[in-house]
C-alpha cells in the first residue's frame, strides 16, 4: 500500500507528486485490488487525512452524501482534480523563478529545455 498519508503540508508540489506517483505505481503493480475505479479513488483518499487534504476528502464525501456520487467519474479524473487543488503550476511563474535561480550555470539550450519541460509538466 502507500506509504504514508498524504497531509498536503509543506511543499505540497513536492509531497502531492509522490503521494500520486506512490498510488499510481501500487495501483500498476496490483490491478487485482481495485474491481473499479471509484474502489481506487476512495483507497487514495483513505490516505488523505489530515490538514489541507483531510478538510478536502471531508467535503468530497460530504458531496456524496448530498448528490449521491463523488464528484470524480474514473481515476483519471481524480488525478486531474488532484493536480488542480494541492499541485495547481504557474507554468511561468515555476520557469522563471527555476531560471532565475540556475540561469548563471545553463546555457541557452538547457535553458529553453528547462523552460519546456517546466511548462508542460508530465501528469500521467
Amino acid at each position: 500500500m502507500v506509504s504514508s498519508t498524504f497531509t498536503a503540508a509543506a511543499s505540497e508540489l513536492t509531497a502531492g507528486k509522490a503521494f500520486l506517483t506512490s498510488c499510481q505505481t501500487y495501483i500498476r503493480l496490483c490491478p487485482e485490488s481495485f474491481e473499479d475505479n471509484l474502489t481506487k479513488v476512495v483507497w487514495a483518499m483513505s490516505y488523505m487525512k489530515a490538514g489541507r487534504a483531510g478538510r478536502w476528502v471531508t467535503c468530497e464525501f460530504e458531496h456524496k452524501a448530498k448528490s449521491g456520487h463523488l464528484r470524480f467519474i474514473d481515476w483519471v479524473d481524480f488525478e486531474d482534480e488532484f493536480w488542480k487543488d494541492f499541485m495547481p503550476l504557474d507554468s511561468e511563474a515555476a520557469a522563471v523563478n527555476v531560471l532565475e535561480t540556475t540561469s548563471y550555470f545553463l546555457t541557452s539550450t538547457s535553458s529553453r529545455t528547462l523552460l519546456r519541460t517546466l511548462a508542460t509538466p508530465n501528469r500521467k
